[in-house]
């Protein structure tokens, strides 16, 4: 740990409360899990710990565990199409006479998987164009690749450089000539490898920033780039490119957590899970600012992908699936038209001063706490906590003696169906 990083984690921003934009989904397994992958609206794959890898048909509704023969994590998932896949973990259990990377690959949706031992060799990443031809990167700065759907892998040439031996934990490409390696390693260095020759050669370059590794990135067009990283004890920051790799322009966000991915909705609004605190952060200017906000369920989230703009899942600890959900299907100011689990309306008037109402809806008895924070996440007033009856509820928020500016109703409902927080956005204007 660098010295003085306890001392910035104290000044960091609160996190400004969740968004109801995501729900949770039935859990498929009680593994956590790091990657999710869906090829459309509906049809995904999650995995994980001990070798789990888990499908649904129905966009998270219902999963169906499918066995791969693998015992330890995997660390990465690529699902090409309905039928072709493969996976990467680690073998390091004492019980076996060897150590290396696990390969498992399916041709029929996950019907079955066939397994791969690479014995001394550490790969954290593997990615396809098609059926045949992909990419694997990992440990020591190896990249490798197989134009025979991965029965063989051949290494690919990468530049000397003091960061080129450095963990590769992700790779993503542009094009099939043009694509990004990241990485790197705890409090020495983040690092983009990049090739512009279809992977004939790759070059490692430290972007800059505060040594912490980078983990996902995004294409803006094909010079513009977004990459996130950063550690638990540092907080996350971003880089940037805008002449496709040649400079980068380090952001330290000041934001607490570990960016673990990085995938866009729309072209402006992008998400990215920030590991333990759980939390994710957003963006809805292409990435020029974020806030961060806590997961429905409170639990970490490690990976989030868009099949695309009205669909989007979160992966994390326990088995936790998230599903993105737009602010008009997850609450409907018509209470005639209300969703089934607890829902927060927006504030009327709004903007207010200094008086305004908040109505919450519960669809059965149980607990129910309604606060106000500030955008620096500190609690301005408590206006429920207590036991709440089913229905429609209504309640006041004064506030003579704030200043003008933003701030966050949240509503936590807690009841033998589970708990379930919502936030609206208030604006107080004097």
């Amino acid at each position: 740990m660098k010295p003085g990083r306890w001392i910035a984690l104290c000044v960091l921003p609160c996190v400004a409360f969740g968004q109801p934009h995501w729900v949770k989904m039935p859990v498929p397994t009680t593994r956590n899990l790091s990657r999710v992958s869906f090829i459309d609206s509906v049809q995904g794959w999650v995995a994980g710990d001990s070798g789990v890898v888990c499908h649904t048909t129905d966009g998270g509704q219902t999963w169906v565990k499918q066995e791969t023969g693998v015992s330890n994590s995997l660390f990465d998932l690529f699902i090409l199409d309905r039928s072709y896949g493969w996976a990467v973990g680690l073998q390091y259990a004492q019980d076996t006479s060897w150590y290396g990377t696990v390969l498992i690959r399916t041709t029929n949706g996950g019907a079955t998987w066939t397994r791969r031992n690479l014995q001394g060799e550490y790969f954290y990443t593997i990615m396809f164009f098609d059926s045949v031809n992909g990419w694997m990167a990992g440990h020591n700065g190896k990249v490798r690749k197989t134009t025979d759907g991965g029965s063989s892998w051949v290494p690919a040439p990468v530049d000397s450089s003091i960061v080129s031996g450095f963990p590769i934990n992700h790779l993503d490409f542009y094009s099939r000539n043009y694509g990004f390696g990241l990485g790197g390693r705890v409090d020495a260095a983040g690092v983009i490898w990049r090739t512009t020759n279809g992977g004939a050669r790759w070059a490692a370059v430290d972007p800059g920033g505060d040594g912490e590794p980078l983990h996902g990135l995004h294409y803006i067009d094909s010079l513009h780039v977004i990459a996130v990283g950063g550690d638990f004890d540092l907080g996350s920051g971003i880089i940037r490119t805008k002449d496709g790799g040649e400079t980068w322009q380090y952001t330290f966000l000041r934001i607490w957590g570990e960016a673990r991915a990085l995938a866009f909705r729309t072209p402006a609004e992008g998400y990215v899970p920030l590991g333990f605190p759980g939390t994710y952060m957003s963006t809805k200017d292409t990435g020029e600012t974020w806030a961060s906000y806590e997961t429905a369920d409170s639990q970490a989230v490690f990976d989030v992908k868009f099949p695309d703009s009205l669909h989007g899942y979160m992966v994390g600890a326990n088995g936790s699936v998230l599903k993105y959900v737009s602010q008009t299907d997850a609450v409907s100011p018509d209470p005639a038209n209300l969703p089934e689990g607890p829902a927060l309306l927006q504030n009327f008037p709004n903007p207010f001063n200094p008086v305004t109402k908040v109505v919450y809806r519960l669809p059965v008895a149980g607990t129910a706490i309604l606060k106000v924070y500030d955008v620096l996440g500190r609690e301005v007033a408590t206006l429920f906590d207590g036991r709440e009856t089913a229905g429609t509820h209504e309640a006041e928020f004064s506030c003579t003696d704030c200043s003008s500016g933003v701030y966050y109703c949240r509503l936590t409902a807690i009841s033998g169906q589970g708990i379930t927080t919502q936030v609206r956005k208030m604006l107080l204007l004097r």
